[in-house]
């Protein structure tokens, strides 16, 4: 706060001591507090408490809120400010610590309180001990991505991490965890560079704890999916042999996304055909055992791209219907907003175009619904070559500029296929001049 509004706020502050003191602690539980877990965290009698909270009442510091029976909060942010403000150090700490042992032993595993439980530990580590920090912050982050609140997720995956640099029990593995969760998150956000740096570091550290699953996991989300297969990376081919050979021969999820993905980075090689060829089948066929969608689903999108000629239309709409129902057995709005796109172009080109319509809308909605900056620019893609199919230029480019605003920052050859899917639009409006070499 500007110090001469702090001053001002404090001269307004015409509490007894001891009130100012209880208003103080409320100000470290937030700007809204439960009067039972303020008479908790203060140690005072009720009666006491009830006369002290009633004086902060009287001149209008505090107010309850009538839909919440017990619950209060500040008339304005500024007067929580500058009350905050002057609890500091050693005592903020420790006021944040009791305040999270008192939510805690309120929520009995009520996880709407998870987020704030996470906030006051995190605050209060600063004593020594960051268990309690590390597992509220981690719980908290996972239920944010079950939400899809993907920018609450990252703080707390961040926050996890803080604590589990000052936690010296922490092992690689549960670093390696917590630095997937977070690069799913930033994935989510279209942080794609920064998303990748966090799958790497997650990969090396998984490895060295010997986890093969949470290894594969974070190094295959690392390598990402190329936006055309056939022009192999080297270290993303170098790193998936080497994880290849050193998983076990058997059935597993892991050997299966695998086996998937080094076929799709081993497309560009004519050379290898032969062995791209019988590792995504085996691929696909150790999932369908598996009953892994997930890791199927990536063998049938680039089973897709293979079967894009005029001859193998129906086999085409064949694949494409699985893979909507490897997207579903998933649980992935992702996968499924995937999978509707491929099925979606495959009716198209097979002139089935009422059918392909008929669940775009429903399919877009459940997308924005979701609120995820990734999805939200797979549903402007979507949005964009409908739009396109349909005639509608002036909408499918506002669209395809919108996707084209989110891609370019982390995959600059993006704006390649924009430029290409624009050529019909802009030469109907003679806007040809306008397209970049």
């Amino acid at each position: 706060i500007d110090p001469a509004l702090h001053a001002a706020v404090d001269e307004h502050l015409s509490l007894s001591p001891e009130s100012r003191e209880l208003l103080e602690v409320a100000s470290v539980i937030g700007d809204r507090f439960d009067l039972a877990v303020l008479l908790a965290v203060s140690g005072l009698d009720p009666e006491q408490f009830l006369n002290r909270i009633s004086e902060a009442e009287a001149i209008g510091l505090v107010l309850d809120s009538p839909d919440t029976p017990g619950n209060y909060h500040f008339v304005h942010p500024v007067i929580r400010s500058a009350l905050y403000d002057r609890v500091v150090g050693a005592r903020r700490a420790t006021l944040h610590r009791r305040i999270g042992n008192v939510l805690e032993e309120a929520s009995r595993g009520d996880d709407d309180l998870l987020a704030s439980i996470a906030e006051h530990f995190l605050r209060g580590a600063t004593l020594g001990d960051a268990s309690k920090a590390l597992n509220y912050c981690e719980r908290a982050a996972e239920q944010a991505c079950a939400r899809n609140n993907s920018e609450e997720a990252l703080r707390f995956y961040r926050d996890a991490l803080t604590a589990a640099n000052s936690e010296c029990g922490v092992d690689s593995l549960q670093r390696a965890r917590l630095l997937v969760g977070m690069g799913k998150a930033q994935r989510a956000l279209g942080k794609l560079a920064q998303a990748r740096q966090s799958f790497w570091h997650a990969a090396e550290l998984a490895e060295k704890s010997a986890d093969k699953n949470l290894h594969v996991e974070a190094l295959v989300k690392w390598a990402g999916w190329p936006l055309i297969p056939g022009f192999p990376d080297q270290q993303v081919l170098g790193a998936l042999e080497t994880a290849l050979s050193a998983l076990d021969e058997g059935d597993s999820s892991a050997r299966a996304t695998l086996m998937i993905r080094l076929a799709v980075e081993l497309h560009g090689f004519t050379a290898a055909g032969e062995r791209r060829a019988a590792l995504l089948a085996a691929g696909m066929e150790m999932a369908r055992r598996l009953g892994d969608g997930h890791a199927l689903l990536g063998g049938l999108r680039y089973r897709h791209g293979l079967l894009s000629h005029p001859d193998a239309i129906a086999d085409q709409l064949d694949n494409a219907q699985e893979m909507l129902e490897a997207a579903e057995r998933a649980k992935s709005t992702e996968d499924c907003c995937i999978a509707f796109i491929y099925r979606y172009t495959s009716q198209v080109t097979a002139g089935k175009l009422a059918q392909a319509d008929a669940k775009a809308a429903s399919m877009l909605n459940q997308t924005w619904e979701a609120e995820q900056p990734w999805l939200l620019h797979a549903a402007d893609c979507f949005g964009a070559m409908r739009n396109l199919i349909l005639g509608r230029f002036d909408e499918a480019e506002r669209l395809a500029l919108r996707s084209l605003a989110f891609a370019k920052p982390a995959r600059p050859e993006f704006e390649d296929f924009f430029w290409i899917a624009m050529l019909t639009p802009y030469e109907e409006k003679r806007r040809l001049c306008e397209i970049r070499p």
